[in-house]
């Protein structure tokens, strides 16, 4: 079996002693599109764990064969798994795809069991990363291929009278340092397709099989979540009705997300004008914060039932040198807020304020505010659906100004 071995890559020193490095890891089975996007399939027995997983989460996935499209071949049953390990030294990311078979291109490529594993480890002052993988029983056009090829090599693919139509790579490695953490991607076998192959004319094809990913985080206190949108319609049944407008997301790592809307239009439910939202992260060694603010103006929702000059809904978790997370919707708030008529003060709405509106058709909650000892989340207004005379199933959720923020501590 191929192996490619990453150099120990120092890292900046933490200085909190409950800072960690996040695990990150991903693996599919197979994962086929033309160049244009418009054929495709997969990713296939897809797992993943994200870098807020605790240590020791294993997660798993499988299918039976995957039939490729326009009769390009056929990979046998698949399974991956993902895993985070931690020991009393180190943390280590690890992805593993296993697929029993392959054909394709009319047997011109075959294959018994393909493999690949990918881990990534921190051992409290650097990171290491190790990658293999083996084809067994491999040919292309015919000829037998090392079960275990050196990393990156690469096989031309050439047919009599058309000469090179592609080319397959195998045990693709890539390792590199990533925001101050790590990643190394392990592909055991990579089909490329020109765009003057017979198979697809005028199409070029990627076709990638036995795909690991092992990552791990610059280390931090904590890992971040958070969201923030305009408006949103769930249908009692769970279903999105109408999807989260001015949506933007924390990421776990940190960094800046912004987006905006002209106009929200929520058919006979609700509109209103511009509406903006902005979700900050950031994250050190010491220290974490996720900050989601939300504004939206001239609101009018229940045919002018409910009506808002403005509204912010803000929402924000922090952490310092390992202490407790704090949670807060500091700033949060109503400008010239009218309910059935009547002016509610702009700083005197208390959190989860109910009315019933509409002869109790209509649920509202004002300035609704949910929090666990880890996330808030703060929904400017909440309407719930009581009775069918607003076109909508029984149950079913308006949501408008949601800001929600969180952290999961490292260790």
């Amino acid at each position: 079996m191929a192996v490619a071995t990453g150099t120990l890559i120092a890292a900046t020193p933490a200085h909190a002693d409950d800072a960690q490095p996040g695990f990150v890891a991903q693996a599919y089975g197979s994962y086929a599109f033309t160049d244009d996007r418009r054929l495709g399939s997969g990713p296939t027995a897809y797992s993943d764990i994200a870098c807020g997983t605790a240590p020791g989460e294993v997660v798993t996935n499988k299918t039976a064969q995957v039939v490729l499209p326009e009769l390009l071949g056929n990979a046998g049953a698949q399974s991956t798994y993902v895993e985070s390990i931690e020991t009393d030294t180190s943390r280590t990311s690890l992805a593993n795809s296993r697929t029993a078979s392959l054909n394709l291109l009319g047997g011109l490529i075959s294959s018994g069991v393909i493999k690949s594993e990918t881990r990534t480890t921190w051992d409290g002052s650097g990171f290491s990363a190790e990658g293999t993988s083996s084809l067994a029983d491999l040919r292309i056009l015919g000829l037998r291929v090392a079960a275990d090829p050196a990393p990156n090599t690469r096989i031309d693919l050439s047919l009599p009278l058309l000469g090179d139509v592609g080319y397959v790579e195998l045990n693709r490695q890539i390792q590199r340092p990533v925001d101050g953490g790590f990643e190394a991607i392990t592909t055991a076998f990579h089909l490329v397709l020109l765009s003057d192959n017979p198979w697809l004319p005028g199409k070029g094809l990627h076709v990638w099989l036995g795909n690991s990913k092992a990552a791990l985080t610059a280390p931090s206190v904590g890992f971040l979540k958070g969201q923030g949108f305009a408006s949103r319609i769930t249908l009692a049944n769970g279903a999105v009705n109408s999807g989260a407008t001015a949506l933007a997301k924390v990421a776990c790592t940190g960094g800046r997300d912004m987006n905006s809307a002209a106009t929200v239009d929520l058919d006979d439910i609700a509109k209103a004008g511009a509406a903006k939202t902005d979700a900050i992260g950031e994250t050190t060694a010491t220290d974490a914060s996720s900050k989601v603010g939300q504004r939206i103006t001239s609101i009018e929702a229940l045919g002018g039932l409910i009506r808002a000059d403005a509204l912010v809904a803000a929402a924000t978790a922090t952490r310092s040198n390992g202490g407790p997370i704090t949670l807060t919707d500091s700033g949060t708030r109503f400008v010239g807020l009218t309910v059935a008529g009547h002016p509610l003060a702009t700083l005197g709405v208390a959190p989860n304020t109910k009315i019933s509106l509409l002869d109790g058709a209509a649920e509202v909650t004002l300035r609704k505010v949910r929090r666990d000892a880890r996330t808030i989340e703060v929904t400017m207004i909440e309407i719930v659906v009581k009775d069918g005379t607003l076109g909508l199933p029984i149950g079913s959720k308006v949501e408008i100004g949601r800001a929600y923020a969180g952290i999961t501590p490292a260790s």
